[in-house]
């Protein structure tokens, strides 16, 4: 499953963030959600907080997720903070939903 995220990631759009992508993680259909984040522009840290809680949901549900197109903002942060080795990062969609098809253990 593809969620794609545009504009910025912040206290106005995370609550949506939240309502579309928790929801998939009860879904016995879907076993990873790849987020692409290419077009979004910005990021602080309410958006950051946000990721880490989807992630975190993910995990409690014994999904995967990962990023594709980390850039800018985000990038930044995520280096900064040092999460970026707590998300799998990809360059593109593609790339991310290949890896998502792998078991966990052959990443």
């Amino acid at each position: 499953m593809v969620a794609r995220l545009d504009g910025e990631l912040g206290p106005s759009t995370t609550p949506t963030l939240r309502e579309s992508v928790w929801p998939l993680w009860e879904r016995s259909d879907v076993t990873a959600v790849v987020l692409d984040v290419t077009g979004v522009l910005f990021c602080d840290s309410v958006g950051l907080r946000a990721l880490i809680g989807v992630r975190k949901q993910g995990q409690a549900a014994h999904k995967r997720l990962a990023l594709s197109g980390v850039q800018g903002t985000l990038a930044r942060l995520l280096a900064l903070t040092g999460l970026v080795r707590s998300f799998e990062i990809h360059d593109t969609a593609h790339h991310a939903v290949q890896a998502l098809t792998l078991p966990e253990h052959s990443t």
